[in-house]
């Protein structure tokens, strides 16, 4: 069964634009990291906040990228745009029929 993550970014209201051209940077790597099956983006603009789903292959190929992302520098370049820290929650992905 695949693991759907949702990311939730509070982002500081004045880096709100920076941080969503750097999203559509730095996310064509997390589409093409091995596992990752999908990803898609949600903003509420007034609030500065970002959501990613991320869909991936299983918890193991998330947490790979994670790791990925912190070894390179990643994490800290994310978190400089951040109000808060980012809630990672996982979900079992339910597939439903058509």
């Amino acid at each position: 069964m695949s693991l759907s993550v949702i990311v939730t970014f509070k982002v500081e209201p004045s880096k709100f634009p920076a941080f969503t051209e750097f999203l559509k940077r730095s996310l064509q790597e997390t589409r093409s990291f091995e596992g990752s099956l999908g990803l898609s983006v949600a903003v509420q603009s007034s609030e500065a906040v970002v959501i990613l789903h991320e869909l991936w292959r299983s918890k193991e190929d998330q947490l790979a990228y994670r790791a990925w992302r912190a070894a390179r520098g990643d994490s800290a370049i994310y978190m400089s745009y951040q109000r808060e820290a980012p809630t990672f929650t996982d979900y079992e992905t339910l597939l439903i029929p058509a």
